[in-house]
């Protein structure tokens, strides 16, 4: 489930390899692709699409499999076997890809182009979140840096770490913002309401002790 400017969006993976993404806009609306590569790949554990319905999707196993906006199965992933999350990104320069993380480098790709995948500094991340609270926003829960953004371009490789919350056990993101879960269940969001192109990569903060 993911957050967008004008509604939400869910994505569903089926056995037999019917990928939708159902959305509130909102209005409504339900689109689907068939990819026969996810046909019989159990146990995944995120995935994500493009509005064209080019996506990757992941499993507990680590696999990757991507597909094009006609469902046709992508080249192996430079991650394959080694994901622990996948999320899309919109870049800087326009473009509009895929960032996975391994737990011991995060690589992204340009969906429609043959460019190589680049890093980007986090190294030890465990889960990604991408689209807030800045726009080409990438956020982590890394091992090695904690809670840090920075924006998801080709060249852009300075980290912002979010101030005021030492432990995070899950991640969620939205156009205007980020919130972590703490370990002690508390709510903890960054960000701005106002798309105005000038909103911090991270911060202030807002503690919510809501014991979720």
């Amino acid at each position: 489930v993911g957050a967008g400017p004008t509604g939400s969006k869910a994505i569903f993976v089926s056995e037999n390899g019917n990928v939708q993404r159902k959305e509130l806009k909102p209005w409504f609306e339900e689109h689907s692709v068939s990819v026969p590569s996810l046909d019989g790949f159990a146990n995944i554990t995120a995935a994500d699409l493009t509005g064209a319905l080019a996506g990757c999707a992941l499993n507990d196993a680590g696999v990757i499999r991507c597909w094009d906006n006609k469902g046709e199965a992508l080249a192996p992933h430079p991650a394959d076997g080694r994901g622990r999350d996948v999320v899309l990104a919109d870049f800087s320069d326009g473009s509009t890809g895929f960032c996975v993380a391994t737990g011991e480098e995060t690589l992204c790709n340009d969906a429609e182009s043959s460019k190589a995948p680049w890093t980007v500094p986090f190294r030890r991340a465990r889960e990604l979140g991408s689209g807030g609270p800045s726009p080409y926003a990438l956020c982590a829960l890394d091992d090695g840096v904690g809670i840090a953004c920075m924006r998801a371009g080709l060249v852009e490789r300075v980290l912002t770490p979010v101030q005021g919350v030492d432990s995070a056990v899950r991640l969620a993101h939205g156009d205007h913002g980020s919130c972590v879960v703490t370990k002690e269940g508390a709510l903890v969001c960054w960000g701005e309401l106002e798309m105005n192109g000038s909103e911090p990569l991270a911060g202030p903060t807002t503690v919510i002790e809501s014991g979720v």
